[in-house]
């Protein structure tokens, strides 16, 4: 897996002083497109102009194991690649502190034409990401 930092920040924290569960989804947004884009460069410029597909959300599932809070070390997120379909990759996160499990995520993208149609991985897409796959989980 692969471990991106994540600095909980001040403006994180809901009125019962932890991290605000919706935050869960930015902290696992930033750590994917952090980490595809090294695993895979081309997936930094999905969707931009002159590049032939996207990637889409199809899925995100999230379960909060503990409370997170704001403090100056940074957690880590580890991240990987659990499996690829013909047009999907699904991804394994977990948000950690130490050996202590914070957050488990899933996330399922779609890779995708301009007109949001599925099209399959591309070979290389596939061979890259597939450096990455771990069997059972981040």
């Amino acid at each position: 897996a692969t471990a991106v930092p994540l600095f909980a920040r001040w403006t994180d924290l809901d009125a019962y002083g932890h991290v605000n569960n919706a935050k869960v989804y930015d902290y696992l947004q930033q750590a994917r497109v952090t980490a595809t884009t090294a695993w895979d460069p081309t997936m930094a410029r999905a969707g931009a102009e002159g590049s032939e597909h996207l990637w889409l959300v199809a899925r995100q599932d999230v379960d909060y194991v503990a409370q997170i809070e704001h403090r100056l070390e940074p957690y880590a997120v580890r991240i990987a690649p659990v499996r690829l379909g013909t047009s999907s990759l699904t991804l394994a996160a977990e948000i950690v502190d130490g050996d202590s499990v914070l957050v488990r995520g899933r996330t399922v993208l779609v890779c995708a034409d301009k007109d949001f149609s599925p099209v399959p991985l591309s070979e290389e897409t596939r061979a890259q990401l597939g450096l990455y796959i771990v069997e059972n989980g981040a």
